[in-house]
């Protein structure tokens, strides 16, 4: 795994954020590094994934190709980007593709080769866009049975898998979770 260089701006983040560990939330030593250890993995692949140089690439192989992004994605990623979008807005926008066209997505993977898989048949062509694969294990593990179980549960009244954060990290996150969500025809 690549170490983040000591003069990203990544470094001080995650130092300033052990340190509200550490001081705040009084967690132990050991705790703080393991979370710095995984911070530094994750800002060493967020500065591999998607890559605007990966965007020229493959716009050099296929000049009428298009781009698509989740606005999840580097500023400059969304910037060269034919297209920035939900991931309903990615799903529609290559749905609607005309077969032998060729598209780059800057979005997670499992979505990426599901929607490869669909579109083979069409003669669309789709393209995971990081040169370095790394999946959302998260998402990944999300399935119908669990969704319906936590359903279950919230209908029940109990609340499971709940995750804390301070309001002002709240605040915007919901936010972004309402633009993501918002039914847009």
């Amino acid at each position: 795994m690549p170490k983040v260089e000591q003069s990203s701006g990544n470094v001080r983040v995650v130092r300033e954020f052990c340190a509200y560990l550490r001081v705040e939330k009084g967690m132990r030593p050991a705790t703080v590094e393991a979370y710095r250890r995984d911070l530094e993995q994750l800002a060493a692949l967020k500065e591999f994934a998607a890559d605007p140089e990966f965007i020229d690439a493959f716009r050099a192989k296929h000049p009428d190709g298009k781009v698509i992004s989740h606005p999840e994605n580097a500023y400059e990623v969304c910037q060269k980007s034919d297209y920035v979008g939900s991931t309903e807005y990615i799903l529609r926008t290559v749905r609607a593709a005309e077969a032998g066209s060729h598209w780059l997505i800057g979005t997670e993977l499992n979505l990426v080769n599901r929607l490869k898989d669909e579109m083979k048949p069409k003669g669309v062509t789709v393209q995971f866009m990081s040169p370095m694969v790394c999946m959302c294990s998260t998402m990944f593990r999300t399935d119908p049975q669990h969704l319906a179980w936590t359903l279950d549960n919230l209908v029940a009244g109990q609340v499971v898998n709940q995750i804390r954060v301070p309001v002002e990290i709240a605040r915007p996150a919901r936010a972004a979770l309402d633009l993501m969500l918002e039914v847009v025809d």
